[in-house]
């Protein structure tokens, strides 16, 4: 349809666009000419193996939930989100090609992006990938963030309206971000546009260099002028497209030349153009953007066998480290509970790009072995070979190399008996009713929190409101109805996670697995109508909150006592109603 209205001329691609394509994708030229984008800059291959190095460093490094322990930390493989991060992020995707395709949209782009699929309890269960030039951080009235995603197969400018995209909240967005301004990434192809542009375009010059049969271009002087009678001037042509159209392959070719003609060249060669130098400087000046070092894109000129081993461990600490921090923190914030952040973290284990060769692992794993930090069992599991069992486990430490066991009971055998013995915890009684008053009181915490959050967005959005209607109280009106109208959905979605997550650990007491069908839809059931009335109670609230005749100090204490007061009692009773039920 464009072509009907712009000609022939709208026919364009990425590489050559037209002048409109460069207006509507906004990629505007760089001043060597040649266009840069996400796409284009790809052809470069320093750009290509910077992305292709880092992207696969992250993809190859474990990743794992780990648990605290008095002694260090462990990999906690029951958690439904080490699944996610060491097995399958999603159906389509394994763990490499997940955190390989983010990063390389973080390192292009900026940002790299995936929903966090979530069950009815809240708990992550997958990640949808999301191209980066769908989505849009933004903000809602309340100052909530959350981001904007644009149809499959379109960028988020191209959406025709609000209705062509879909919210989703912050908490809910796995966002990789590159360093930037907090909240989005810088893209690093449009601050290096200049520096690839030069790359690309010196690139081009030494293909049609070649291709032009590696001739320098020049002039022809004759001391008359062509007889059109004797054809002179179409043998000429015949004669330079047999002498330049070979290509590469044409090059060495001898001239003929007619009438006194004499051939002049007029351009600089390349090498008085300093051509092979810039190219080989532009390899370290792209590698400055990525933060990445030029022996690994190949580049060996300062690369010598005696210092690969130390620039491999900086490329490790300076390059790959900072990322995997990013992806850290961004899985401990999303995919875990605060709750569950007090014991569990996410690790990417950095060690296994840093092994060094097999002499120097082995004068490291001997200096462990005799200090006795490593046992024979942590050496080999290092190596990813099979342990000894049970007696593998034994440590030694330097003196006769005895047991650390047996050094412990040789330094206590002068010590008394104090005769005490330690308290044993009797295990739960098969069949005994699960302790809802207990387990009520222990996730009041959890359901505070989550009220804290709804109730300080209302705070904001009203006092923006107020703020903005001061003296129009019709308006003021209108916008809370308009308000709380789409608020009711959001409460009950945050509402329902906790109310679910109690539910089940009373279910976990009286000794069933998971949640019936029919325990679900009522406990949904009590939460949508809970919602719905603490959306009126708002709307109540919000009159008083305009008129000034309540602090929030004393309104956020008593709306939150209520909700979990309210919601741990009603999930209480339904489990408890329901259990009775059953075994009826």
């Amino acid at each position: 349809m464009i072509s009907l209205f712009l000609g022939p001329q709208a026919v364009t691609d990425h590489q050559n666009p037209a002048k409109w394509l460069l207006e509507v994708g906004h990629s505007p030229k760089s001043r060597a000419g040649v266009v840069i984008n996400e796409s284009t800059a790809l052809n470069y291959s320093v750009v290509f193996a910077c992305v292709r190095v880092v992207s696969e460093a992250l993809g190859c490094m474990p990743w794992h939930v780990r648990r605290r322990v008095p002694n260090g930390s462990e990999i906690a493989d029951t958690h439904r989100a080490d699944r996610l991060l060491s097995v399958a992020p999603s159906p389509e995707v394994s763990p490499f090609s997940f955190k390989e395709t983010m990063q390389g949209w973080a390192m292009l782009w900026g940002n790299g992006y995936a929903e966090i699929v979530r069950d009815l309890l809240g708990r992550p269960v997958g990640f949808t990938l999301l191209a980066p030039n769908r989505v849009k951080p933004a903000r809602r009235e309340d100052g909530s963030l959350i981001y904007e995603v644009g149809p499959a197969g379109k960028n988020i400018q191209q959406a025709a309206s609000s209705e062509d995209t879909v919210e989703i909240p912050a908490e809910d967005m796995f966002h990789i971000r590159g360093p930037g301004n907090g909240l989005v990434g810088y893209s690093m192809i449009k601050l290096a546009q200049d520096s690839l542009g030069l790359g690309l375009a010196m690139e081009r010059f030494g293909a049609a260099f070649f291709g032009n049969g590696a001739r320098p271009a020049g002039v022809f002087k004759m001391p008359g002028k062509f007889d059109p009678r004797k054809g002179g001037k179409e043998r000429f042509r015949k004669e330079i497209k047999r002498l330049l159209g070979g290509g590469a392959d044409g090059s060495n070719r001898f001239a003929i030349l007619e009438e006194g003609m004499e051939y002049m060249p007029v351009s600089v060669p390349p090498e008085d153009a300093q051509f092979l130098q810039s190219r080989q400087f532009q390899i370290p000046e792209i590698c400055r953007w990525f933060n990445v070092q030029p022996s690994k894109v190949m580049d060996l000129t300062h690369g010598h066998f005696n210092n690969m081993e130390q620039q491999a461990i900086a490329f490790t600490r300076d390059t790959v480290a900072p990322w995997a921090k990013r992806w850290e923190e961004e899985a401990n914030r999303k995919l875990l509970t605060s709750v569950e952040a007090r014991t569990l973290f996410t690790k990417m284990n950095l060690a296994a790009l840093m092994r060094g060769d097999s002499q120097q692992r082995a004068a490291f794993y001997k200096a462990m072995r005799d200090l006795g930090a490593f046992s024979p069992n942590d050496i080999l599991e290092l190596e990813d070979r099979n342990t000894l069992g049970p007696e593998g486990d034994v440590r030694l430490v330097p003196m006769n190399m005895q047991t650390l066991e047996k050094a412990a009971d040789d330094s206590t055998e002068t010590e008394t008996d104090t005769g005490e013995e330690s308290e044993l915890i009797a295990p739960p009684v098969p069949g005994a009713p699960p302790d809802t008053a207990g387990l009520k009181k222990a996730s009041a915490g959890v359901f505070a929190e989550v009220a804290f959050r709804l109730l300080k967005k209302e705070h904001m959005a009203v006092t923006r409101a107020v703020a903005k209607h001061r003296d129009d109280h019709q308006a003021f009106a209108a916008w809370v109805s308009s308000f709380y109208g789409r608020f009711a959905r959001e409460a009950q979605t945050a509402l329902l996670a906790p109310v679910l997550s109690l539910a089940e650990h009373i279910n976990l007491a009286a000794g069933l697995d998971v949640l019936d069908h029919d325990t679900v839809s009522t406990l949904t059931e009590d939460t949508e109508r809970y919602a719905m009335f603490h959306v009126e109670q708002s709307q109540r609230d919000a009159a008083v909150l305009f008129r000034g005749e309540a602090g929030i100090e004393h309104w956020l204490a008593a709306r939150i006592s209520e909700i979990v007061e309210r919601l741990t009692d009603m999930t209480g009773d339904t489990v408890t109603r329901i259990l009775e039920l059953n075994h009826a």
